[in-house]
C-alpha cells in the first residue's frame, strides 16, 4: 500500500515530472501498466485518450454464386423442352384440323 500512496504524491504534485510526462508519451505507455496493477484509476492521463473513428471503406458486393446445370442423363428430355414439345404438337395439330 505505500508504493501506491508514493508514487501518487510523486505524480500529482511534481511539476517536472507532469511536464516530462506530457512531452514524452512513451513514458506513460511504460507506466500505465504498473498504476492499474497498484490500482490508481484516479489520476486523468492513466486513461488511454480515445482513438479516432477508422474510415472504413464500402464493402464490394459479393459475386453472385455461379449455377451449374446438371447435365440429364441420354433420352430424358428436361420439363421445360418437354413442354415445348407439347405446345408445337397441339400447335400442329390445330393447323392440321384447319386445313381439314
Amino acid at each position: 500500500m505505500g508504493y501506491r500512496s508514493q508514487l501518487v504524491h510523486l505524480l500529482t504534485t511534481e511539476p517536472e515530472l507532469a511536464a516530462m510526462l506530457e512531452s514524452y508519451p512513451q513514458t506513460r505507455r511504460v507506466l500505465r501498466p504498473l498504476l492499474r496493477a497498484l490500482g490508481v484509476d484516479d489520476i486523468a492521463w492513466v486513461a488511454t485518450p480515445p482513438r479516432p473513428p477508422k474510415s472504413r471503406k464500402p464493402r464490394k458486393p459479393e459475386p453472385e454464386p455461379e449455377t451449374y446445370k446438371i447435365p440429364l442423363p441420354r433420352g430424358v428430355i428436361s420439363w421445360a423442352r418437354r413442354e415445348k414439345r407439347l405446345e408445337r404438337a397441339r400447335d400442329d395439330l390445330k393447323r392440321l384440323w384447319a386445313l381439314a
